[in-house]
This record gives structure tokens, C-alpha cells and sequence, in this order.
């Protein structure tokens, strides 16, 4: 963090403002430091400034300090993968022990980094108490207990009703204390609030989460009438004393995934994280079938974790976006190569019979059955493909730019295998090459039938068995591509609370996605295929193909974008953003890959983007 009054220029000053805070401890020993430092930044710690993090390890040894979080980079959980999420903690947990550090035992966090699964893993890994953090965060009371609540400066829980049952997806519970992780204003008015409010003052204990500070005999001087103490003690004396009321659900509803690049973060992040579980699963498929050990992959998952920090997706970050989004391509292109030796050590063992001009291996990392479409490209010509039982498989056969021959066909693998399928050479029985068509393009198989309009958009898709339209166009097509132009991202102005006045930024007009006159059909055996190019306003280009199968309910839709300079949507509206509608003709959900960070929401609530505000793109 390089922002006064947080940060500092250079990580080197950064550590002189560290050792004085530790030093600190040392002269004022009523002096207690809890720090929400990622595991990742006390190895760096560790490495670039020894004596600076033995004298923190030393001070921790003591009990004059603690660590609080237990994460490898402080992310936000909402945001990741399960896996991600797991691994946030065990690789977190992990570093703690081998810096000789004592353990957090209490996930308290200056940001919202909640979700419905994070006290099975606050369990799993030791953590034994949670804090509400100071940033927007959802309480869902569950059945059983009561609390009561004081409202003046945000929310407050009042004292002997300071913790709930935090409940998580699989019953998990953890104690929740109930308070807003900061104190605003002096701590003299802390105090006096406190002690005039009487039977309804607010919980024993103050929180407070700011950045680095500087403590001094002012900054002691201010705390003189109150206790220092160490969240892991205080929380775990407290409990005794006020036992957990009631139970709740506990998540958030707002994402960090904003500012310039942030999209293309979280899809990297992703990718490299689902490459690195492919390449796991298939090493061990690779030591189970020929003995061969797998590669390990650890220094990998701590860059993939390290990327998932909050400041990486921090609105004011597009440099270190940058950054993070080429480590995490290197990550994906190293591990990709991992995952290609093992397939091929594996392969090189594979019996071919005679007749049989070569084969490929189908590898299914997953832990159970897969059917996908595959493309593989092959030396020669084939005129005929067999699966693991010798039936003869229907399949397609592309010329690529290069010259090479690509063949396209489905394929079922169990989970955690291989299949491999035959082939045998000779002229291809046809080669498919795109062409033009015209709307409206009719397709049809056991599963649905669709009718696609030349911009892309679905005008009609029923369910095959019940002919029941699943689409209510009467507002706008399926597949829908909207969105608004805009000259600026958030409101301008100062901020609240000072000087000046924020301006809401006009909603610009509507952009709408026109085609033009591109659009090719490509129509084989294993798959038919659509594209469309087209413009979305004067600045963003694109295509959109859709891919259709004879024997399968999947309906694959891929949007490629290019964006020159554009803006698009206002950053506090969320209808004026990019965004792909599909108006239901029946009480439906629409899922999407986020583990568990966004819970079912209530009609008109909003998916909060920050509370910090910033700029999009």
C-alpha cells in the first residue's frame, strides 16, 4: 500500500514504520497489538527484513502480539472458488507454523470476506471465534433467541447479548461477536458514549481496525481509562461470561470485483486455479496407472493465492492488476505443460492394435463422468473413429489456418480416467467449412428446440418433452447483450462528509448490440455452430458464437468482446452495466460459478459492487 496515510513509498519505509510500531510495545507495556497481516506478507517479512520479523515473532512469543484472519493473502472468500477458499486457509494456516508464529485463533478482518461456508472452515482449521467486520455484511437471525440492538453510530449490540451462533451450510458453528470493527471518533467520545448509555451500553469490547499507526504518549494517553488486550483473550474470557444468543447466517452481498481489469483478474484467477486442479488429479491418475510421481505444485497455489489478495482487486490497483494477471498466466501455461507430460507419459503406455492408424486419450480430471464435445488435432486424415467399446463415433473434421486438420467429437469419460479412442486412416468423410445463413436458424433434438434471430438472440427455446416455451420475450430476446454508454464511471466530486457536493453521473443511452453481416454457420456431425459479429456502440466490437449438439441438453454460448477505450454503465447502477438477459417464462434461478459468495437474494436488493466506490471497465 503506497497511499498516505496507510502506506508508505517503498516496502523499505514500510518496515522502518513497522519496527517503530513494534518498538512501541516495548515502552508502553500496557500495550497490546493484534495484526491482520496475511500469511503471504509475513513470509515476504521474514525474508527481506529478518530482524524487523524476529523481533515481531519475539513480541508474539511474549503475548504482546497476535495474529487475527488465518488466510495466505487476505482475499475476499466471496469472491473465489471452494477450492480457492480452502486453500486460502490451509496454505495461511501452514505458513504461520513454519514462521514459528503463534496461530490466529480469531477471524476478525477489516473487510467484509463472508460467506455461508467460512465457518466450516474456521472449524476445520482452528479458528475459534469470528467478529463482524466493519464493511457491509448481511445477519440473517435464524430460529431460537433474541438480541437487541442501539443504534447511533451504526449498529450495536448491547451488553450480555455480544455473541451469536454463527451457522454455517453444514451446521457448523462458530461464535460471532457483535460489533463494528472500528471506533469513530476520538476514543474520549468512545468512552463517554459508553458510560452515559447505561443498561444499554454497547459490548464490553471496542474493536478498532485501522491501518498502521503511530503510537505514541498522546495516542497512550487517549486509552488510559481502558485495557489493552488481545482479541483472542478478551473474546475467549468474554464467551464465558455471556454465552452465544440465538443463531444466524452471517454473508455478504457486495463483490471487489471492480475497477479497470477486474474482470479479466477473476476470469485468470480462475482459470489458473482450475488448471492447477487438472494437473493435481491427473499427476495422481499418473502414479496410480504407470508409477510415474507427480510434480509438485505448491509454489504455483501460492502465487494463484497471492493474486487473490484484496488489494490486488482493490478499484485503485490497475498496475498491480496487470501484474497479477501475467503471473497468473504464467501459473496457467506452466501448469498446462504439467498436465501434458503426465497425459502423455500415460498415453505413450497405451495399447494400439494394429489396424488401428493411432489413437487419443481422453482425460477426465473430474471425480465423476463427464460427456464434452472434444477437438484434437490429428497427422492425417481419418475416415472413421472408435471409442473404448469399438463403436464407430460420429465426428467432424475442420481445416485449421495452418493447414492442419483438427476433428471435433463427443465423448464420455468416468471420473478420474481416460478412455481412448481408435482411429483409422483414410480420406475424411467430409470436410466442414462454414457458410452464410439466413434468420431465423431453426435447431432441434430430443432435449429442446430453439429459434436463433440473426443478432444471436433466442426468440423461442421449448423444452422438447412438454413443449413448454422456457423464454418470455415479450420484453426483449434471449441472450440479450444491453447495456448503456457513459462518459463517467462514478459520481464526481468530493467526498461526503466534506467540502463540495457528488454529482450523479447522467444515464447515458442505451447501446445495443447490432450484427454486421458476418455471420457463418458451421454444420457437422458432432456439433452445429453459429457465429455473429457485430458492435455494441461505436466502441466495443465482438462475436458471439453459439455451439448446438445432436445428443446433449448443453447449449454452449461464448461472447468475445474487444473494448477501445469504451465505457460502459454508471458504477452505482447496476442496470446500466454490461450484462446478457434471459427474460424466464417460469419460476427459475440463473447459477453461476461463485462457490458460495453470493446467497439468494430478496427481490430489489442490490448486489453491492464496494462500499469504496471507484471506477469500472
Amino acid at each position: 500500500e503506497r497511499t498516505p496515510p496507510w502506506g508508505a513509498p517503498n516496502v523499505e519505509e514500510y518496515a522502518e514504520r513497522l519496527e517503530r510500531n513494534l518498538d512501541s510495545l516495548e515502552r508502553y507495556p500496557e500495550c497490546r497489538f493484534g495484526y491482520e497481516w496475511s500469511a503471504y506478507e509475513l513470509e515476504l517479512l521474514s525474508r527481506e527484513f529478518p530482524d524487523v520479523f524476529a523481533k515481531m515473532r519475539d513480541l508474539g512469543g511474549r503475548g504482546r502480539t497476535a495474529f487475527y484472519n488465518g488466510t495466505y493473502s487476505q482475499p475476499h472468500l466471496q469472491t473465489l472458488s471452494s477450492e480457492s477458499c480452502y486453500r486460502q486457509f490451509e496454505y495461511g494456516m501452514a505458513a504461520y507454523r513454519e514462521l514459528g508464529l503463534r496461530l490466529p485463533v480469531t477471524y476478525a478482518h477489516q473487510e467484509a470476506s463472508v460467506h455461508d461456508q467460512v465457518p466450516q472452515l474456521l472449524s476445520a482449521f482452528g479458528l475459534r471465534f469470528a467478529v463482524i467486520p466493519g464493511f457491509s455484511s448481511t445477519l440473517e437471525w435464524l430460529e431460537g433467541g433474541e438480541l437487541t440492538v442501539r443504534w447511533g453510530d451504526g449498529l450495536k449490540f448491547v451488553r450480555g447479548a455480544e455473541f451469536t451462533r454463527w451457522i454455517g451450510l453444514d451446521g457448523t458453528e462458530v461464535p460471532l461477536y457483535l460489533i463494528n470493527t472500528d471506533i469513530r471518533g476520538p476514543m474520549e467520545n468512545a468512552e463517554a458514549v459508553e458510560t452515559m448509555q447505561g443498561l444499554m451500553a454497547g459490548p464490553a469490547l471496542m474493536v478498532s481496525v485501522p491501518d498502521l499507526i503511530e503510537v505514541d504518549d498522546r495516542w497512550i494517553g487517549e486509552r488510559k481509562d481502558v485495557d489493552l488486550v488481545l482479541l483472542d483473550d478478551a473474546l475467549a474470557r468474554r464467551i464465558r461470561e455471556v454465552p452465544p444468543v440465538g443463531r444466524a447466517r452471517f454473508h455478504t452481498n457486495w463483490s471487489y470485483i471492480e475497477g479497470l481489469r477486474a474482470e479479466e483478474l477473476s476470469r485468470a484467477d480462475s482459470e489458473a486455479g482450475i488448471a492447477l486442479l487438472r494437473a493435481e488429479a491427473i499427476g495422481v491418475l499418473a502414479r496410480v496407472l504407470i508409477g510415474r510421481a507427480p510434480e509438485t505444485l505448491r509454489d504455483s497455489w501460492k502465487t494463484v493465492l497471492a493474486c487473490q489478495h484484496h488489494d490486488v482487486y482493490c478499484f485503485c490497483a490497475p498496475e498491480l492488476k496487470g501484474k497479477a494477471i501475467g503471473w497468473l498466466s504464467d501459473v496457467r501455461a506452466g501448469t498446462d505443460r504439467i498436465s501434458a507430460d503426465a497425459m502423455e507419459a500415460v498415453a505413450a503406455e497405451i495399447d494400439i492394435p494394429p489396424a488401428s492408424a493411432g489413437a487419443v486419450a481422453v482425460f477426465n480430471p473430474a471425480p465423476y463422468p463427464v460427456s464434452a464435445v472434444v477437438g484434437t488435432v490429428v497427422q492425417a486424415p481419418i475416415s472413421e473413429l472408435l471409442d473404448p467399446s469399438g463403436a464407430a463415433v460420429p465426428f467432424d473434421t475442420e481445416e485449421r489456418d495452418d493447414g492442419s486438420v483438427e476433428i471435433l467429437f463427443p465423448a464420455r469419460v468416468d471420473g478420474l480416467g481416460y478412455a481412448a479412442y481408435r482411429f483409422k486412416a483414410g480420406p475424411a468423410p467430409s470436410i466442414v467449412k462454414p457458410r452464410s445463413w439466413e434468420a431465423p436458424f431453426a435447431v432441434e433434438n430430443r432435449f429442446y428446440a430453439a429459434r436463433i434471430e440473426a443478432d444471436g438472440t433466442f426468440s423461442s427455446l421449448t423444452e422438447a418433452v412438454s413443449g413448454a416455451e422456457l423464454l418470455d420475450p415479450s420484453s426483449f430476446p434471449g441472450n440479450n447483450l444491453a447495456g448503456t454508454d457513459s462518459e463517467g464511471l462514478s459520481p464526481r466530486g468530493t467526498a461526503l462528509g466534506r467540502e463540495g457536493q457528488w454529482v450523479r453521473p447522467e444515464r447515458g443511452p442505451e447501446l445495443t448490440w447490432k450484427p454486421d453481416g458476418a455471420a457463418v454457420i458451421t454444420e457437422g456431425a458432432a456439433s452445429t455452430a453459429l457465429r455473429i459479429s457485430g458492435s455494441l456502440g461505436r466502441r466495443v466490437g465482438g462475436v458471439v458464437e453459439l455451439r448446438f449438439y445432436p445428443d446433449s441438453p448443453r447449449i454452449d454460448i461464448i461472447w468475445t468482446l474487444d473494448f477501445d477505450e469504451a465505457s460502459v454503465g454508471n458504477f452505482y447502477e447496476d442496470d446500466t452495466k454490461l450484462r446478457i438477459r434471459w427474460p424466464l417464462a417460469f419460476d427459475g434461478t440463473v447459477s453461476h460459478d461463485i462457490a458460495f459468495g453470493v446467497a439468494d437474494e430478496r427481490n430489489g436488493r442490490p448486489f453491492t459492487p464496494s462500499e469504496c466506490g471507484g471506477t469500472t471497465g
